[in-house]
């Protein structure tokens, strides 16, 4: 993924697949989130899904970058919370060795959905948020904050989301405390 220079390599920007942010807020706090308006935020751990059809890792570059222009939900919130674990799942294509056609928008969304709806029906969500185009109710969840809100307590609750989202193939990468050029080199040795 990143070259001798530090930049990412050609082939690593058209990755296809999903992925899952784990965030951690550390205090309570009311944010604005685009055009959901200003929403109150427990201090806890927080859960993003998304996709991306060509730019897997750019994707997630710019979802743990700081700096950057607002377009998705995620975005306003990504500047207030900690990014402290990254799931990856790529998609199999005739290029990257899987077997078949590559997979369309229509099935990548259906299986964001799929995620998506399936974290609900554990976890807290917040409606609507980077779910416009999605027939989950959302895509962004609130594990717990530890005091035993949420599910049971935070390690219960991040246990819960690594068995589920392991059980669908996704990798795992902790990212607590990492520069972004080590978690891209993390994400590089996921798929080499």
């Amino acid at each position: 993924m990143l070259g001798d220079d530090g930049k990412m390599k050609q082939q690593s920007k058209k990755l296809k697949g999903l992925y899952v942010i784990v965030f951690e807020l550390d205090k309570d706090q009311h944010i604005s989130i685009g055009s959901l308006g200003v929403l109150f935020f427990k201090r806890g751990l927080y859960v993003y899904v998304g996709s991306a059809m060509n730019g897997l890792v750019s994707r997630i570059k710019r979802h743990l970058s700081r700096r950057k222009r607002f377009h998705w939900h995620i975005d306003y919130f990504s500047i207030h919370g900690q990014p402290i674990e990254l799931y990856i799942k790529e998609k199999a294509t005739k290029k990257s060795g899987g077997k078949g056609k590559d997979m369309s928008k229509g099935e990548r969304a259906n299986e964001e959905a799929s995620i998506a709806n399936c974290l609900s029906s554990h976890f807290a969500y917040v409606p609507k948020f980077g779910s416009s185009d999605s027939s989950a109710p959302s895509h962004f969840f609130f594990i717990s904050n530890g005091s035993g809100e949420g599910l049971k307590g935070q390690k219960e609750g991040k246990d819960m989301l690594r068995q589920i989202l392991l059980s669908k193939g996704f990798k795992h990468i902790c990212i607590r405390g990492k520069v972004l050029s080590d978690v891209l080199k993390d994400v590089d040795e996921l798929f080499s």
